[in-house]
């Protein structure tokens, strides 16, 4: 049982930050992780159970809607348009 709590301790000491305001993000970060992680689950068994659609198409879906997210965060100013100035540059001068 002590060594167990001893590396219970050297754990909490390697992973967590002292603490203070900087633990804050950090469970923060531990939460919405959580919560991610129980959304995809739970998203993924309520369109095959409920919804009736195959696993192939729920996952299709999701991977469309993350590659949809990933392209949403990238600004027009960098997008790419083979002129070589930027998409703002084309479209809005």
């Amino acid at each position: 049982m002590t060594a167990h709590r001893a590396r219970l301790a050297r754990a909490r000491t390697v992973l967590l930050p002292q603490p203070g305001p900087a633990r804050t993000p950090v469970a923060a970060n531990l939460t919405n992780s959580l919560g991610d992680g129980i959304f995809a689950t739970a998203s993924v068994v309520y369109f095959v159970r409920v919804v009736g659609l195959s696993p192939g198409q729920v996952t299709a879906g999701l991977a469309i809607g993350g590659v949809t997210t990933l392209l949403a965060g990238i600004p027009p100013e960098s997008w790419p348009t083979g002129t070589g100035q930027s998409a703002y540059t084309v479209c809005c001068s």
